[in-house]
């Protein structure tokens, strides 16, 4: 079970216990609304698009040489491969380009991007998970003023 399925079932617990009795109709509609908010991310997920190695290193302005040792360092990661080409996602590929960017700017070596897209991609994960956690946070939010 999703999270949010979890979360909101908790939350329509607690909403029973505070008035004595269960509210089928809220619980419908907080069942529906954690739906379609998974449903939005995997939509956001399924249309996500992918990108060759080649048109990466384009892209990067990097040469075949030094995609193949950033491969070897796991900083090229690919999502899938077909025909022995590999496809990066364009999240991925977003992160890779920052890290580019900035080696070029600061004048850096190679392994820099390795640390870089490691950062990067840490940073994202955590921006990410702090926007999860304002939206259920507003939600609680949103619920508690209801309640008052």
């Amino acid at each position: 079970m999703h999270p949010l399925h979890v979360f909101f079932i908790e939350l329509n617990h607690q909403f029973c216990r505070a008035v004595g009795g269960q509210d089928q109709q809220l619980f419908a509609s907080l069942h529906t609304i954690a739906r379609l908010y998974i449903a939005g991310d995997e939509y956001t997920a399924a249309r996500s698009q992918y990108l060759s190695l080649d048109e990466a290193i384009s892209l990067c302005g990097i040469s075949d040489y030094e995609a193949g040792e950033l491969i070897d360092y796991g900083a090229i990661r690919f999502h899938h491969k077909v025909n022995e080409q590999g496809f990066l996602s364009t999240e991925h590929l977003h992160t890779l380009q920052a890290a580019c960017k900035q080696r070029r700017d600061y004048d850096l070596d190679l392994f820099t991007i390795v640390i870089s897209v490691a950062y990067l991609e840490t940073i994202s994960a955590l921006e990410k998970e702090l926007q999860q956690c304002k939206a259920v946070h507003s939600a609680e939010s949103s619920l508690t003023i209801l309640l008052s």
